[in-house]
């Protein structure tokens, strides 16, 4: 490999990428996001199995996280970074509580890819009431 080759992140590998940020503040989030992925039908579970464990691994050393989120910023296009947003936003709504360090990063990943905070905010409301469980209320 020369010191000119490019290595680009696809749409896809930027909504990854945020995936795995937010799995490592959770101390469940391999498992977690191992559980989510299938389930989402714009990520490809082959790519998160090579992708989640570099970011993940660059995201904790020192300046990982700016790292990472200055690479998700390059990666995704502006008409793709609300759906990578509501991809990370279902990923901390599945599971019921969102730490208050995931919910920062949310906040930080929503502004590297230029979205602003309403619409964050409508975003965010709509994974919370997807993320909600009818049957369990039910049954309540």
């Amino acid at each position: 490999m020369t010191a000119d080759t490019d290595i680009s992140f696809s749409p896809q590998d930027g909504a990854l990428a945020a995936l795995a940020l937010l799995a490592v503040l959770d101390a469940d989030g391999d498992e977690r996001l191992d559980a989510y992925v299938p389930l989402c039908p714009q990520l490809d579970a082959a790519r998160a199995r090579l992708m989640v464990p570099l970011i993940s691994d660059m995201a904790r050393a020192p300046d990982g996280v700016e790292a990472v989120l200055q690479l998700i910023s390059e990666a995704l296009p502006s008409e793709f970074g609300d759906t990578a947003y509501l991809i990370c936003a279902d990923y901390v709504a599945a599971y019921g509580t969102a730490l208050p360090e995931q919910m920062r990063l949310l906040e930080r990943f929503g502004e590297a890819v230029k979205l602003d905070r309403l619409t964050r905010a409508a975003l965010d409301r709509a994974a919370l009431a997807r993320g909600r469980d009818l049957k369990q209320a039910a049954a309540e």
